[in-house]
């Protein structure tokens, strides 16, 4: 006979017993949120047990109810922002040294440059 994959429990509602078997947050924010959103119980009533504030159990079991299951995912991280060069100018700065440069073509770079701000 195969090994059993997890150990059988008893099944409880005690907070006590159930909050060491948790691994992931999104498994304890729906834990806390549980018993306010299937039964019920009032966010004061629960956050006494859970040590969890009643605020935030009845901001967690609102979001819950409107987004589902994905409310008690992490948000996701920004996009990881591009590393500019920062020695390159911005188009609008570079069209406006070479408008200068046409217009001006005795003048030194640092001449332009300080034209332009540079």
């Amino acid at each position: 006979m195969p090994k059993r994959r997890y150990e059988r429990r008893e099944p409880t509602h005690d907070w006590q017993q159930i909050k060491p078997l948790l691994k992931d947050t999104a498994q304890i924010n729906y834990e806390v949120i549980r018993p306010v959103v299937l039964w019920g119980q009032t966010p004061k009533e629960r956050g006494a047990e859970t040590g969890v504030s009643p605020r935030t159990i009845y901001y967690r079991a609102n979001l819950f109810d409107q987004a589902g299951m994905a409310s008690l995912l992490p948000a996701e991280p920004p996009p990881p922002v591009p590393n500019a060069d920062k020695r390159s100018l911005p188009p609008d700065i570079r069209q406006e040294i070479i408008d200068l440069y046409a217009q001006y073509p005795a003048f030194h770079p640092h001449e332009i440059a300080t034209i332009c701000f540079v």
